[in-house]
């Protein structure tokens, strides 16, 4: 597993992109101006080292008359007068190996820490470098550097740099106009420019592309570094919230609650590589061109923000990666497309899946909508009950705040129904206060075949403190996506690690965020490929393969997963 915040995975990765910002068209050949030769390197042709020095091959067959059987590398090359100085006199990079510091590389390379700095502006400190990377040395002119030394410092493999031409956009180019015929797939094209990924193709700028006239050309393959692979099996998971923004933490809370999941899913067996990062709006560009120049990504989890979820949502489909929305409940998933999850689910679905359960459980019921007191306003969630009920000829009425205040209000109500459900048709605690107290007063009066109860909303297991005796005799009843019952055995294990791993409890904010993320992780840490079969986490009910009302275009789901949590007269409560 692996913490990547900015340290120096993100170095490794950010290094790519400098590295197409700083190179050229050219191997890290020396010319040698005292004799104007040329050192064959490894890779290298006549007509690339001609176009190199803006000769041409006739001029390099004149002059060094065995290269028409071939040439080979470390040859000298004699170059014809008046040769341009050629790439190397501008430029070369160095790969750090093991054991390298920055003060080494520049004691060899002739030159200073402070210059090597100025050069490789990713680096914010002589610490920063790590085996792998590739670092900008500054150009010697002479081909000599001032230092005796300065000729072991190695260049960076050949097939790192050589093989690339640069190429002016022209208006109206795509990025498959652009690799079009050439070797590159368009994964591989925005590898070697992540800034299109960014900002988009622009007219008139220069893009990197592969050099056609180079015969088995090394850079038409996917060169960015990568990591040994352990196996067919193994999950790269990629974290990225706004965690430079969490003064209330709860995004570290949710942070820590999936790594928990991540260690359960590993002494299971799985294969989990996790790469997290920070994400918020002035973050994006950098956490963008870190995630896509990982060599493979499977999940992306984060984004609060609509910016951020959209930016996160194309990275997703262009790494053909899994998208997971985990906190925004906007519907902002309805303008996406690709795989894409999206766990907080918008209310019109919310309030449809809910209605839905409803019928199913009172289906025997008679329904009593007692309507809004003066200045509250109707839940939505009463106008899709209402439509659900109509549909399926089930019986329901309504009745004025006003006469629904007591137990003889109650009693007058019901006659005629064995059994009936309240609904207050606004979600406040003062509704839910008089529907409770109502029923409660009633209590003493009902016979005991009939049954009067009352049905609430998510907003009801924060009334539970206030009104928690009421709930309980009335058998009270509520529909929520998140809940956590601290009797509930799972919920018992799940905050005693926690405590355990991080010192400090699982928070009190609703959903709790700690609980959310190892739900999250639950689910899609172990779920099967092309599978969407429901989880129940210690807060969450997780479904995403119910009906087609989950689904809301191009193949984005939303959570439909909605618990009944009902109070129980023996002071249990039960979660369906």
């Amino acid at each position: 597993m692996k913490r990547n915040n900015g340290g120096k995975r993100v170095r490794h990765i950010i290094l790519w992109m400098c590295l197409a910002l700083f190179f050229s068209v050219g191997g890290p050949a020396q010319a040698q101006t005292n004799n104007r030769v040329h050192v064959v390197q490894s890779g290298e042709t006549l007509y690339r080292i001609g176009k190199q020095y803006g000769v041409t091959v006739a001029d390099l067959y004149r002059l060094n008359p065995s290269a028409r059987q071939g040439i080979r590398v470390g040859e000298r090359l004699v170059l014809p007068a008046g040769a341009g100085s050629g790439a190397s006199s501008d430029q070369e990079f160095y790969a750090v190996k093991k054991g390298d510091t920055l003060y080494s590389i520049a004691r060899r390379a002739g030159t200073t820490v402070k210059e090597l700095m100025a050069l490789n502006s990713f680096l914010k400190s002589p610490d920063d470098i790590a085996a792998g990377m590739i670092i900008k040395l500054p150009g010697y002119s002479s081909g000599v550097s001032s230092s005796p030394e300065a000729k072991r410092v190695e260049p960076a493999a050949a097939d790192s740099l050589n093989g690339i031409r640069l190429e002016t956009v022209s208006g109206g180019a795509t990025v498959y106009s652009l690799v079009k015929g050439t070797a590159w797939s368009e994964e591989d094209f925005y590898r070697y420019n992540p800034q299109v990924l960014e900002r988009g193709l622009r007219a008139g700028e220069s893009v990197f592309l592969p050099d056609g006239s180079i015969p088995n050309n090394l850079a038409a393959r996917s060169v960015v570094a990568t990591r040994p692979s352990t196996g067919s099996g193994t999950l790269d998971v990629v974290l990225a919230l706004p965690f430079r923004l969490d003064r209330e933490r709860r995004f570290a809370d949710y942070y820590e609650g999936f790594l928990m999941s991540v260690l359960d899913a590993k002494r299971e067996g799985r294969d989990i590589n996790l790469y997290v990062y920070s994400c918020d709006d002035v973050e994006m560009p950098s956490t963008k061109v870190a995630i896509s120049n990982l060599p493979d990504v499977d999940l992306i989890i984060g984004g609060v923000s609509v910016s951020t979820i959209r930016q996160l949502s194309e990275l997703a489909r262009y790494k053909q990666a899994t998208y997971v929305i985990p906190f925004s409940s906007k519907e902002v998933a309805s303008s996406l497309s690709g795989r894409v999850y999206q766990i907080n689910t918008p209310a019109a679905l919310l309030y449809d899946q809910a209605a839905e359960r409803f019928i199913q459980t009172y289906g025997s019921y008679h329904v009593l909508f007692v309507n809004p007191m003066p200045g509250e306003e109707e839940s939505p969630f009463v106008m899709a009950l209402k439509n659900r009920l109509r549909l399926a000829g089930s019986s329901y009425s309504e009745c004025v705040s006003s006469d629904f205040m007591s137990g003889e209000d109650v009693s007058r109500q019901s006659l005629g129904h064995l059994r009936m459900v309240v609904v207050p048709s606004s979600s406040s605690l003062q509704a839910a206060r008089q529907v409770l107290s109502a029923i409660d007063s009633a209590q003493e009066d009902l016979t005991e075949s009939s049954v009067v109860t009352a049905f609430g909303y998510p907003e009801w297991q924060t009334y539970a403190s206030s009104l928690g005796r009421q709930m309980y005799r009335a058998e009270a009843t509520f529909f929520t996506t998140f809940f956590i019952y601290p009797r509930d055995s799972a919920y018992q294990r799940f905050s005693a690690d926690y405590m355990k791993w991080f010192g400090h409890g699982t928070g009190n904010t609703f959903p709790r965020y700690s609980a959310l993320g190892y739900d999250t992780g639950g689910y899609f840490l172990r779920k099967d490929k092309g599978s969407d079969s429901a989880y129940k986490g210690v807060q969450s009910l997780l479904d995403f393969g119910g009906s087609a009302s989950g689904t809301m275009s191009r193949g984005v789901k939303s959570n439909q997963g909605v618990f009944f949590v009902r109070y129980n007269k023996d002071n249990s409560v039960s979660r369906f």
